[in-house]
């Protein structure tokens, strides 16, 4: 978030304590107060059973993820093997190799037109092979019927001196013997030129190649479709090109586009509007702006039924995964590491992520994507496994292009934020919209889960762990400038800043929390906040155990309490802290809340705040001293500066100061059926409050009943 933690100002206690006249006519009697009903715990993130191949591994004693290496990064393997999930490097051509009479296996018994670079005399029967694939093509195409094979022996094939491509039309299939041993080469990359392309109106085979060179290794042209299996794909500006209604169909591919990064370097695989792409158990590196994309021409139609399907595969060594015009994305059991981004969910874009695992990611240049999953479109999520992560993990975004605006949408479930050391944020709706059940962020820098700009943010079962502060950022759950953030069981252990913070005009409602650590949970207006819509948060069935400064807190904003049990707040930064529940010129309202070991106060309502609570319990408040700490403290229940404790059913006891104090302004409480008890002093008020005031509540058994001295309690603004 872009403002500070929750702070509160100084209260101070001018002149010492002297005996008080006891107050007259109080009305005794509690009648049985009620204790907070637990917290529904957590459910874990499920990532198993991991897909075949890949391994369990535990992160943090207990969580279970699925890796898909042996190592904890993606193997950087030879030139002519793939890199698959769940397998590690593997030959292109498998465990059979090259066969050993140089020539494909399996071909059919007619219609095949064999090539061997430098054969003499050839007429394209096996026994005297042509020489190029030129007079193989043409031969090939004579058979008829585009039946016709066409048979490449290991070698060095060349296309030719000047010659701008092969074109593949009227046959059937292209066969190499091996990926690593039959070669077709282009020298040329200028513009329009690629070693294959296959032309419109035809559906073709090709296997056991590898093509290097051209401007695109592989063109499929509009209206064709390729099926493709042990390819390795080789161009500086683009290994496989599809043009618009084109479709690819490929197994054990290695497309590698090219590394430099210029305006007119397309994608490693390039898809125009309307193409189609399946890649399975592949690997895809390089190209200019990213591995995988989609765009058009300016002018062309744009047709609908752009799609891409990925599994079994690793993307690496790329700008960006997988981004562009694409109607429907559909990734499953898949790697993306060692990339500036993972994917980029365009507008119009449906995004399926199954099985994904993202790791060591950071932009390479500036303008890079700051984010791994962008989401400007939608996309639902599936056991996604993201560690190492430079920036945010995973965003749904706004942005206003040609006509409306465009709100990203997020969806799904079993989501893990792992070692990511370098964002301020982590998983954000802004502007956007996400819906998640089972999400867990650990060891991370900044905010873990967080919406901003109008956005929505809904969790149901969600995990922080051991977040840094970074910048500004470090709180779990966070919602400011309009944003709306809806939790469904939530456990946050050892937060870099707030469990929860709720800012501006943001609204939060936050069922069944667990929170260990940090600095508690709080709503607070940090700019200006129109009057009619303070920062609201709604807090449901919670535990909140060793936080610093403040369990609770409403600073100038509204909290609504109901079964929150508070213990062991301990005294950190600005004076005062280790406040157990504060109302500061904000209101928190509620039922059954328990305050046990507050380091300074255990609850408060000060500067016009008010605190009412029915079923109240305030215990063994502690008096935690400090060198810089200049207030007293060891008060059970304060009301100071037009604060007001509108109280019913409540029991004080155990302070080492006050059960309760009253200091001067402190506005008229509304007390039924309170009992103050064992503590050093019963009421201590200022000598200027009513005593009248404070009937309905029992004041007995306590080390002096009623005091009264001057106080003065006149807390500044909170820092901001």
């Amino acid at each position: 978030m872009r403002g500070a933690a929750l702070a509160i100002g100084v209260i101070a206690c001018l002149v010492g304590c002297g005996e008080a006249p006891a107050l007259a006519e109080q009305d005794a009697g509690v009648e049985g107060i009620q204790d907070p009903i637990p917290p529904t715990p957590t459910a874990a993130v499920v990532m198993t059973p991991c897909p075949p191949g890949w391994r369990e591994h535990r992160v943090l004693e207990d969580q279970i993820v699925c890796e898909p290496w042996a190592d904890d990064r993606a193997p950087t393997c030879a030139p002519s093997e793939l890199a698959l999930p769940g397998t590690g490097c593997a030959p292109i051509d498998g465990e059979r190799g090259c066969p050993e009479d140089g020539w494909p296996r399996d071909l059919p018994v007619g219609g095949v037109i064999y090539v061997r670079p430098g054969a003499v005399d050839g007429d394209g029967t096996r026994e005297r092979p042509f020489a190029t694939i030129a007079e193989g093509v043409t031969a090939a195409r004579a058979v008829g019927g585009g039946r016709g094979v066409l048979a490449l022996s290991v070698g060095e094939h060349d296309v030719g001196a000047g010659v701008r491509l092969v074109e593949l039309r009227g046959i059937a299939a292209l066969r190499g013997a091996c990926a690593t041993g039959t070669v077709v080469r282009n020298a040329s990359t200028e513009s329009g030129t690629a070693v294959l392309v296959v032309t419109p109106g035809q559906t073709m085979e090709l296997g056991d190649l590898h093509l290097i060179g051209g401007r695109s290794a592989l063109w499929v042209t509009s209206g064709t479709m390729v099926r493709g299996s042990r390819l390795w794909l080789e161009a500086p500006a683009g290994a496989l090109r599809l043009d618009s209604r084109a479709g690819f169909e490929g197994d054990h591919v290695r497309a590698d586009g090219g590394q430099v990064r210029a305006d007119d370097v397309p994608y490693a695989v390039w898809l125009r509007a309307g193409a189609q792409v399946t890649l399975r158990s592949s690997t895809v590196s390089g190209g200019g702006p990213g591995a995988i994309g989609a765009d058009y021409r300016t002018g062309d139609p744009v047709p609908p039924g752009t799609r891409l399907l990925v599994e079994d595969s690793a993307i690496v060594d790329t700008p960006l995964g997988i981004t562009g015009v694409i109607d429907e994305i559909t990734v499953r059991r898949v790697a993306v590491e060692r990339a500036g981004a993972g994917l980029l969910i365009v507008p119009g874009s449906r995004a399926e992520l199954v099985d994904l695992r993202g790791r060591d990611v950071a932009p390479a240049a500036a303008g890079d994507p700051d984010v791994f999953l962008s989401v400007f479109g939608q996309a639902t999520l599936a056991r996604v496994y993201l560690s190492r992560v430079q920036k945010v993990a995973i965003g749904a975004l706004r942005i206003v292009v040609e006509g409306p605006e465009s709100r990203g949408r997020i969806g799904g479930a079993d989501v893990v934020v792992d070692e990511a050391p370098g964002g301020t944020e982590n998983v954000v709706a802004a502007g956007g919209h996400i819906e998640l059940e089972r999400a867990r962020v650990e060891r991370a820098a900044g905010s873990a889960f967080e919406v901003y700009d109008d956005g929505s943010l809904t969790l149901r079962d969600a995990t922080v762990i051991d977040t840094a502060l970074e910048e500004n950022d470090g709180d779990a759950l966070e919602a400011w400038d309009g944003g709306r953030l809806d939790v469904a069981r939530a456990r946050i252990v050892r937060p870099g800043r707030n469990a929860v913070q709720v800012a501006d005009d943001a609204r939060a409602t936050i069922v069944d929390l667990d929170v260990i650590g940090g600095i508690g949970v709080g709503a607070q207006c940090t700019g200006e906040c129109p009057p009619d819509a303070p920062p609201t948060l709604v807090l449901e069935r919670a535990r909140i155990r060793d936080a610093s400064r403040f369990g609770l807190a409403a600073i100038d904003a509204n909290v609504r309490a109901t079964d929150v049990d508070l213990q062991d707040i301990v005294r950190s930064g600005q004076d005062p802290t280790g406040v157990g529940v504060l109302a500061y010129h904000g209101t928190i309202g509620g039922e059954r809340v328990r305050v046990r070991g507050a380091a300074s106060l255990g609850a408060a309502a000060l500067r016009g705040g008010r605190l009412a609570i029915a079923h109240l319990r305030v215990e063994s408040t502690r008096a935690e001293t400090c060198d810089s700490c200049a207030i007293p403290a060891g008060d059970g229940l304060m009301c100071a500066g037009g604060g007001v404790l509108a109280l019913r059913e409540f029991e004080v006891s155990g302070s080492p100061r006050a059960g309760m104090t009253a200091a001067f302004a402190c506005a008229a409480p509304e007390l039924a059926r309170g009992l103050v008890h064992g503590n050093a002093i019963g009421l201590l008020t200022d000598d200027r409050v009513e005593p009248s005031l404070f009937r309905g509540i029992e004041v007995r058994d306590n080390g002096t009943e009623f005091q009264t001295t001057m106080l003065v309690v006149d807390p500044p603004p909170p820092a901001l």
